[in-house]
């Protein structure tokens, strides 16, 4: 699947000024983009991605590991540039910081699923849909660390 992004994003975004740092991220087997379960969001100080998780999400003959479990075990061993090289290698959605214009946040109901609405400055947007309480609260709080100013929490 060809990679989506909201946005004009270049290969130099690490050669701007300053390091790009890893902010956090989590994946989640019931967290979805499109139809397909278990997907990830994860940011730096300067983009955002998304990724399909497979790993969290795998079947009922295979035994699941912990949500994003790949991942960090390439941060704790190789540290935060291989982690964003790999981030950018699996992305399915990536969208520049300063490209996001809004980004809404719903929280599951008991009728209801969750949401993440990320819109860029173009007026395109991509949903993220959440399905558990959990999911949500991680959800919330990278989201404020990575663009507070532009978070609507509904």
């Amino acid at each position: 699947m060809a990679s989506k992004r909201l946005g004009p994003v270049s290969s130099s975004v690490t050669k701007a000024a300053g390091e790009e740092k890893y902010l956090g991220g989590f994946s989640s087997a019931t967290m979805r983009r499109e139809v397909a379960a278990g997907y990830g969001i994860y940011a730096t100080n300067r983009r955002f991605f998304g990724i399909y998780d497979r790993l969290a999400s795998p079947g009922p003959l295979l035994a699941r590991r912990p949500s994003g479990h790949q991942l960090m075990k390439l941060l704790a061993k190789s540290g935060e540039k291989a982690l964003i090289s790999e981030l950018e290698r699996r992305r399915d959605l990536e969208v520049k910081r300063e490209d996001i214009s809004t980004v809404e946040i719903r929280k599951p109901g008991l009728l209801r699923k969750g949401r993440i609405m990320i819109r860029d400055v173009s007026g395109r947007r991509a949903d993220l849909w959440i399905l558990e309480d959990r999911d949500f609260e991680q959800a919330k709080n990278l989201l404020q660390k990575f663009r507070p100013d532009a978070l609507i929490v509904t």
